[in-house]
């Protein structure tokens, strides 16, 4: 587990993937402190530090959104797709770091709107 990435106060991953567990399965909008692992997870010297099991959950069960912070530098969205992509957005999560301040805890980000 990642220092930079903390969710819970949890050491491990396996604890991590404990609390993805009680989400349900059908979970459209997922909104957590913290990132997945190498997305929008960046720290300004360019390491990845999200979580490897919120990545597993957010793969296996595609939520349609994810929103989250934590990582104030890495602010911004992208689409993510897992799976095999002749299924079209089917599979595709929108990826969201909304952080509103940057990495000096300025207030500079703007709000990011989504249209899902």
């Amino acid at each position: 587990m990642n220092p930079h990435c903390k969710a819970f106060t949890i050491d491990t991953e396996e604890e991590l993937d404990d609390k993805w567990a009680l989400i349900p399965r059908n979970t459209d909008i997922l909104i957590t402190h913290s990132p997945p692992f190498d997305f929008l997870d960046k720290t300004i010297d360019g390491r990845a530090v999200g979580s490897l099991s919120l990545l597993d959950f957010i793969g296996q069960y595609k939520p349609r959104l994810h929103v989250f912070g934590h990582i104030h530098e890495a602010y911004g969205k992208e689409k993510v797709f897992f799976g095999r992509r002749n299924f079209g957005n089917k599979y595709g999560v929108t990826m969201v770091n909304a952080s509103h301040v940057n990495e000096r805890y300025q207030p500079v980000n703007k709000p990011i709107r989504i249209k899902l």
